[in-house]
């Protein structure tokens, strides 16, 4: 029926022309004006001339012949005034016949190749009208003007691609440039560096970075930084994981009206008289925590004492909010990012030495068995007589002071809660600071120190009896609650690094609701935590609702607002974990890059399907190393490895035996 005619049809976005050579019903083969043949279904043709080509003829005949065809109707074409035809059409309808369109254009005398013409004109032109089947749908002026608007967005994109890609290829040429739209390109790359394929624009980048034949993105970071856009280290994980970084001038305006605040109340317990003492590290300066303890009635009177942030900081005041955007603070290698403003954490709430601060104090009595005889919890005012560093209270403890009484004591708290179930895994801590002009220094510090178990202790203990007069009194708190672990591995002594690292592997997670539960790791029936209200907001919401307890007022927040206040606040503690742990990994890498090649020592952990996880000894670093075929390696085996490659950019570590 349709050989040897003339046809029109799509081919991608393509208009060809050609002649149907053979007919088999629902297919046509067809010959195109570029010397291929084709089989096309029959759906797809758009148009069939007339009249019949000679198939005869040879090839090159055909070919001329369509080409012939091709030329007379584009100068057919150039008599559709697309506009013209659309502005008569406006009120007659939606949708026309393509005859009815060719009349239109042409009058009541034409052809075959006339309606060629109108077709190819109305789909080069494709804004006005619309090809619906083989019909064609009015477009309204409104969306005449959005197609224009993508239209013109789209060669805009491809001349961002084309100007960009060019900026590129001069910049890693190491060529000057300039221009106007220098700053929207650092910009694209600005956001490809952090977010990746999660960034706004990331095709346009893709697609400019793969014309400049640019395929690594630390290539991009290093152009950013040579422009001065990133420091070398940067830290990308702020941003990545939207951590605040910069306080909000209404906040700070607020901290200064607070700041001339004298915090505290008429319900303070003056306890200046006793002798209390901070420990923490030499550089703290925003202290929470500090206690007091002394011999009496053959009992140890033990004070723990937690700063009042409460006392100042007001529920959904600028400074709440932002707090708990914050969720907690965040220590970096290279320095902290705090929850609360330093004028605040490091100023008027620090436990500094000598200076009067509110506080929330737990005062408890224990007995030599380390039984808890009694125990209060009060606000109070108090005085820090020594700020101590934990390296200090162990050489105290080391001289038989009366720091040893208090490690005697506090091992005895711990030994009970073992006794409950609790799980010491004293794992070693790697600790690094950056200086200002990025020196790294690492270094391990030992968990199960003298001075470590006695704040550990402490705040373990006021943290659980705030969790028990909670309870008590049925005031809603937010309860810290973790099942038994997979298996329980026996760990005689406190086990070895091995078994701790295992043993850490099989917890159960920690969750956090408004129900009181155990907490098995801690071997407590249930816990809170209340004790670093400067530091963390949740301990900062226990505060409050204790001193409305104590105060005898009601509960600042009911059970729906903590369980509301979880969903948010967690997932930002969350990504502040991330950044913590990406950035510490980066600062050992960045300081293993300069030990490429030297012997490492290692702990074989375990058997992996291509290889063994083992652990880093001097960086406290998991990694896998990747093991020749007969190759036995016995886990808790000591082994020595070569480092390879360090990668602090991409977080990567390769190691290899020796």
């Amino acid at each position: 029926m349709y050989q040897s005619k003339a046809v029109l049809f799509f081919e991608g976005q393509k208009l060809i022309s050609g002649v149907c050579l053979e007919d088999s019903g629902s297919r046509l083969h067809v010959y195109t004006a570029a010397g291929r043949e084709m089989n096309v279904t029959i759906n797809r043709i758009l148009h069939f001339s007339s009249y019949c080509l000679d198939l005869a003829s040879s090839k090159d005949a055909l070919l001329n012949k369509i080409k012939a065809l091709e030329q007379k109707q584009e100068e057919l074409k150039r008599q559709v005034d697309v506009k013209s035809l659309w502005e008569m059409l406006t009120d007659e309808g939606e949708v026309f016949d393509t005859g009815y369109l060719v009349t239109m254009v042409f009058g009541e005398t034409t052809d075959s190749d006339c309606g060629a013409a109108v077709l190819r004109a109305l789909l080069e032109e494709r804004t006005r009208f619309k090809l619906a089947g083989k019909q064609f749908q009015i477009n309204t002026p409104e969306q005449i003007e959005a197609l224009l608007t993508k239209r013109r967005r789209k060669a805009q994109r491809q001349c961002d691609i084309e100007e960009g890609s060019i900026w590129l290829e001069s910049v890693l040429q190491g060529k000057k440039t300039a221009g106007d739209r220098e700053s929207s390109f650092l910009k694209l790359l600005r956001d490809y560096v952090v977010f990746g394929s999660d960034a706004a624009d990331y095709q346009l980048i893709r697609e400019m970075l793969d014309q400049a034949k640019i395929i690594d993105p630390k290539a991009c970071f290093d152009l950013l930084v040579q422009h001065g856009v990133f420091d070398a280290d940067e830290n990308l994980s702020l941003e990545r994981y939207q951590i605040p970084v910069h306080w909000p001038r209404q906040v700070l305006e607020e901290v200064d009206g607070l700041a001339r605040q004298v915090p505290g109340g008429a319900a303070q317990r003056d306890l200046t008289h006793l002798r209390i003492i901070s420990i923490d590290d030499a550089f703290t300066r925003d202290i929470d925590d500090a206690i007091s303890f002394e011999r009496k009635d053959g009992c140890l009177q033990l004070g723990i004492h937690i700063t009042d942030a409460a006392s100042i900081i007001k529920p959904e005041c600028r400074l709440d909010r932002e707090a708990a955007k914050r969720a907690t603070s965040i220590y970096l290698p290279e320095g902290k990012i705090p929850m609360l403003p330093p004028d605040l954490s490091e100023g008027l709430l620090s436990l500094k030495e000598g200076e009067n601060r509110p506080a929330l104090s737990f005062l408890v009595k224990i007995s030599d068995a380390g039984d808890i005889i009694d125990s209060e919890i009060c606000l109070s005012i108090i005085r820090v007589a020594k700020k101590m560093t934990y390296d200090e209270v162990d050489a105290e403890i080391a001289q038989n002071s009366p720091f040893a009484e208090l490690y005697r004591l506090t091992s005895a708290l711990m030994e009970k809660r073992k006794s409950a179930g609790a799980l010491i895994l004293s794992i070693p801590e790697l600790q690094i600071v950056v200086d200002q002009e990025k020196h790294i220094a690492l270094s391990i510090r030992e968990r199960n120190a003298p001075s470590q178990v006695v704040v550990t202790e402490c705040m373990i203990l006021a943290n659980h009896l705030a969790a028990r007069l909670f309870r008590e009194r049925g005031v809603p708190a937010l309860y810290r609650k973790q099942a038994q672990p997979r298996e329980r591995i026996d760990m005689p002594d406190g086990g070895s690094l091995l078994h701790r690292y295992r043993q850490r592997k099989l917890l159960g997670r920690v969750d956090l609701g408004i129900e009181p539960g155990p907490h098995y790791m801690l071997g407590l029936d249930l816990y809170t935590t209340i004790t670093s209200p400067m530091r963390k907001y949740y301990d900062l919401v226990m505060q409050r609702q204790m001193k409305s307890l104590l105060g005898g007022g009601p509960p600042v927040y009911g059970k729906n607002d903590l369980k509301n206040m979880v969903s948010e606040v967690d997932p930002r503690l969350a990504k502040a974990g991330l950044v913590s742990q990406e950035r510490e990994r980066y600062w050992v890498l960045k300081y293993l890059q300069d030990q490429v090649g030297q012997p490492l020592t290692a702990l074989v952990l375990e058997k992996r399907m291509r290889g063994y996880s083992i652990l880093l000894y001097d960086y406290q670093l998991e990694v896998n190393l990747s093991a020749a075929d007969g190759t036995a390696l016995a886990p808790g085996a000591t082994i020595t490895v070569v480092l390879e490659k360090a990668d602090p950019f991409n977080g990567t570590l390769k190691v290899a035996l020796r």
